[in-house]
């Protein structure tokens, strides 16, 4: 699809007329109480999956002092488009990044550039009395959920620290259906370059497969490794990124903030330390008996909870999988 006919086939409703104010209002604010001005330390590029604690994170790093954390700026599915968004940002199908043309790494390329001077605001937070929202910032975080393939143009393209975030794909799965939330495999399915490039051919067949007849659970298991094939691919090429494995990061928080702030050289454990006692903005979409242990302190008990509502069969189905896709099951099986 051409951008112009994918711009003018919107049709403005009431939701979509209260989302673009809403979305001015929060530019407006940032814009208004705030100040970005870059400091040494490289910004940093968080990559994740939909409920994989990605918000979780993105606040965890966001509270060291003079942190900007920009909430999923690149995608255009989860909001109405801002007017830099709508200006400058490619129209990929089913929001997904999955290659790259000319055109898309421009417009791509000039708006992260514009993000991460703090030129162009998109998704800040509006929350300013809270811990570690800093008016005057040196250093941006963005979350990044639908462009894992292009991770490595990412990393050569900004000079960013890059950080990846990976969930067990079975209770992020259970999450997303939970929610109501739409796959997006077929992105990944129609583009020729990007399975040519990461896909081996029997995980392609597998995923045509699941797609076409699969149960709900195991088409979700899909989505999550078409979604994160590609930088689990490149992990090992990339001994500096930073790997999160989100069950590590609630079963020992104290041990992962110490970690991301020698990694990151975050200076402000303490205010890290706070926002782990606190349910992220996502939180209100998560189960209440989660959104309760993470204000208990207790999230990491929920960390293995998933398995007595999976059946073994199922569980194996997912390593075999994972494997298939040429995927060390131990490096996210947490």
């Amino acid at each position: 699809m051409r951008r112009s006919d994918a711009v003018s086939a919107v049709r403005p409703d009431s939701r979509y007329a209260r989302l673009a104010a809403r979305n001015l209002a929060k530019e407006l604010l940032w814009l208004a109480s705030c100040r970005h001005r870059p400091g040494p330390d490289p910004n940093v590029l968080l990559f994740a999956s939909r409920r994989g604690g990605s918000t979780f994170l993105m606040e965890l790093i966001g509270a060291g002092e003079g942190v900007r954390t920009l909430d999923q700026p690149l995608e255009l599915i989860s909001s109405s488009p801002t007017t830099a968004q709508a200006a400058e940002l490619p129209l990929f199908r089913q929001g997904q990044m999955t290659s790259l043309d000319d055109l898309s790494e421009e417009w791509l390329g000039r708006l992260v550039d514009r993000l991460l001077a703090g030129e162009v605001v998109i998704n800040a937070p509006t929350r300013v009395w809270r811990a570690g929202a800093w008016r005057t910032s040196h250093r941006m975080v963005l979350k990044i959920i639908d462009a894992k393939p292009i991770i490595e143009w990412f990393d050569g393209r900004f000079g960013c620290e890059i950080v990846y975030l990976t969930r067990h794909p079975l209770p992020q799965s259970m999450s997303c259906i939970r929610n109501g939330w739409t796959l997006t495999a077929d992105a990944h399915l129609r583009d020729r370059e990007f399975l040519d490039r990461y896909v081996p051919a029997p995980a392609e067949a597998l995923a045509r497969d699941v797609m076409a007849s699969g149960s709900t659970l195991r088409q979700w298991v899909v989505n999550w490794l078409l979604e994160n094939v590609a930088p689990l691919t490149a992990l090992p090429r990339h001994p500096e990124w930073v790997h999160v494995r989100y069950e590590d990061s609630v079963r020992r928080p104290d041990d992962t903030i110490e970690w991301l702030a020698e990694r990151l050289n975050l200076r402000d454990v303490d205010t890290m330390r706070s926002a782990v006692e606190r349910p992220s903005v996502s939180s209100d979409i998560s189960t209440a008996e989660t959104r309760e242990l993470i204000i208990s302190g207790r999230l990491g008990d929920r960390a293995d909870a998933w398995r007595d509502e999976v059946d073994p069969s199922e569980q194996r189905w997912c390593c075999t999988a994972l494997e298939t896709f040429g995927i060390d099951p131990v490096r996210v099986a947490a």
